[in-house]
């Protein structure tokens, strides 16, 4: 969680431009796997939507077809992931079928009926969300069915769908509309010396809004260049839109100075997280707009912020940052910590603390776990601003064990903490 004020929003676009531009210029040549996209219904917009890489390599593509703004749709999104992703450690398990399988395309469809219907990342105020056709629950039909694009596994929901599949070998006939170049004669990134059955080491999960899934049909995409493109048109309309539509005033707070005001920041972060975690998605979103908590938050974090730089003699950046680190501490805690929830004297005294150290560089009882947090912290961020420059990106598994194991002293340290609070 990071606020980006005003300021900084020209430069932030001119960040996530250039970052789109390098994840073109390292994932066009080099896919780890096919990659599947529609061919039938022919749907415009088409755009890269989300792409995951491990060491280098890609694991996951998804690209989107259809106006995603449009509540009713058509709009579909196709994800091509390598087969191993859906790997779990017990042998021969993986979630591709039983519980975990149906759970998983129930989460699809679920994201898919709770995605806000301007698009993610647009609205200040209220969010509007896609139909709500009824509650999503352990009931939601998933199973196996016979359709075009061969035996899935499908979950429905009113005008929303998810299936997933092992694709058959890729038909190199097949047109994926405008996006995929996999006609006769044309050249392919697809080695053609690829398994007869080329599509048994990806996994392919579709998405839709507002069509049949009987409609679909998939082909192979073998240059992902202007998904790429597309993609940067549309963050540039997107961001275009947002900055047309009025900014509300920011409202009025009761004053607050030094940690109180950072205090009066986590306390209503913590109120939001614990409201929207207890409730089903689609509501989550709505009490999120109707309370005003974005504004809200907007405003608490500006505040605490300038408390910051008026204490420390710091610049915005550098109190951003201490907003930043302190704000998900007590995150962490409420999510891993039964003692913060449990106890109302420990809950208040560590969130005191930690605001002090933030606020003040004050040294509080709580040093160890505030070292702690701080390192787990750092390691966090410097695996999400890697840009490639210093070599290969960290190994995500080793990552992940370093990462937890941060997280498991700073937890220790906590507990050790509350022994003597």
């Amino acid at each position: 969680m990071r606020e980006v004020p005003d300021d900084e929003h020209e430069a932030w676009v001119r960040a996530l431009r250039e970052r789109a531009r390098l994840d073109a210029e390292a994932m066009v040549p080099h896919p780890r796997h096919l990659v599947y996209g529609l061919a039938a219904p022919e749907l415009t917009p088409a755009a890269l939507a989300e792409h995951t890489r491990v060491n280098g390599e890609s694991t996951s593509i998804t690209l989107a077809y259809g106006d995603e703004t449009a509540p009713d749709g058509p709009y579909v999104r196709v994800i091509t992931s390598a087969a191993d992703a859906f790997a779990v450690p017990r042998a021969g398990s993986t979630t591709l079928d039983g519980p975990l399988g149906e759970a998983s395309l129930r989460f699809a469809v679920e994201e898919e009926l709770d995605r806000p219907a301007d698009g993610p990342g647009t609205a200040d105020g209220p969010e509007t969300v896609g139909p709500d056709p009824g509650e999503l629950d352990e009931q939601t039909p998933v199973g196996w069915e016979t359709t075009p694009i061969g035996r899935a596994l499908v979950g429905r929901s009113g005008v929303v769908w998810a299936a997933r599949l092992r694709p058959a070998a890729p038909d190199a006939s097949a047109d994926a509309g405008p996006n995929a170049d996999a006609g006769a004669g044309a050249e392919s990134d697809v080695d053609a010396d690829a398994d007869a059955d080329a599509g048994a080491g990806v996994v392919v999960t579709i998405i839709g809004r507002g069509l049949a899934l009987e409609s679909v049909r998939l082909a192979l995409v073998t240059d992902l260049r202007p998904l790429f493109e597309a993609r940067n048109a549309l963050i540039d309309a997107r961001i275009r839109r947002a900055r047309q539509r009025p900014r509300p005033p920011l409202p009025e707070l009761d004053p607050a100075e030094g940690v109180a005001a950072l205090l009066a920041l986590a306390e209503a972060t913590l109120a939001e997280h614990r409201a929207i975690s207890a409730a089903h998605p689609r509501r989550a979103r709505r009490l999120r707009g109707d309370l005003g908590w974005g504004q809200l938050r907007s405003a608490l974090w500006k505040r605490a912020s300038a408390e910051h730089q008026r204490l420390r003699g710091t610049d915005r950046f550098a109190a951003d940052d201490a907003v930043t680190v302190a704000i998900n501490h007590v995150i962490f805690l409420e999510e891993n910590a039964p003692w913060f929830t449990a106890d109302p004297r420990l809950r208040a005294a560590a969130i005191d603390e930690t605001m002090r150290h933030a606020m003040l560089a004050e040294e509080v009882p709580s040093a160890a776990a505030q070292d702690a947090w701080a390192r787990s912290w750092s390691a966090r961020q410097a695996r999400t601003d890697w840009r490639g420059e210093d070599g290969p990106p960290p190994d995500p598994r080793e990552w992940m064990r370093a990462r937890r194991a941060m997280d498991d002293d700073c937890l220790q340290a906590w507990a050790a903490w509350t022994a003597t609070a």
